[in-house]
């Protein structure tokens, strides 16, 4: 399903995102969070990048874990 939805969303950005994002979450929303493993931490960590109005490949978290708290916690901002 990851790799289907992060296909899906590339054919509608027209190819626009950059390669190597993976999708994990924004079905429905107005932004689309992804995992990015280009910019990968010396820790091995990858950021999450957020894209949608007013965000375009905006680093919301330091990595998905960090991601999900802040989710949770009702903290993205986007």
């Amino acid at each position: 399903h990851v790799v289907s939805q992060t296909l899906r969303l590339r054919r509608a950005s027209h190819h626009q995102l950059p390669l190597g994002l993976i999708a994990v979450s924004g079905a429905g929303e107005d932004h689309v969070y992804f995992i990015d493993p280009m910019r990968s931490g010396a820790d091995g960590e990858c950021p999450m990048v957020a894209f949608g109005p007013g965000a375009d490949n905006v680093v919301i978290a330091d990595s998905f874990s960090d991601f999900v708290i802040q989710a949770h916690q009702g903290k993205i901002t986007f």
